[in-house]
C-alpha cells in the first residue's frame, strides 16, 4: 500500500522503490508517483485522511512501468542518455 511505501521512502531517504512480482522487476515506484497520487492538494484532504486513503491504494496502481533498465557494464554516458531521453531519475540494472 502507498502509505507503507511513503513511510519507507521517508525513513530510508530513498526516492525509488523497485516493485517485484515473483522475483521479477515489474515496476518502479518513485516519489514523483506518490506526489501525483496525493489528493490532499487537489481535494483538500487532511493529512490523516490522506494516510487513510493511501492505505487503500496499491503501489501497482501508480508505479511506473515498464521499467527501463541498463546492464551493469554500460557506460555512464549511456545511462545518462537513457535517463534523459526517458525523463527518469532511476535506472536499475
Amino acid at each position: 500500500m502507498l502509505d507503507l511505501a511513503d513511510d519507507l521512502m521517508t525513513m530510508a531517504r530513498v526516492h525509488h522503490i523497485p516493485i517485484l512480482e515473483r522475483g521479477k522487476l515489474v515496476g518502479m515506484l518513485s516519489q514523483r508517483d506518490l506526489f501525483f497520487s496525493a489528493l490532499d492538494k487537489l481535494l483538500g484532504i487532511r493529512q490523516k485522511e490522506q494516510k487513510d486513503l493511501m492505505k487503500t491504494i496499491r503501489a501497482r496502481e501508480v508505479m511506473s512501468h515498464p521499467v527501463i533498465t541498463i546492464s551493469a557494464g554500460a557506460s555512464v554516458k549511456e545511462a545518462a542518455r537513457l535517463m534523459g531521453e526517458n525523463k527518469i531519475g532511476c535506472l536499475p540494472s
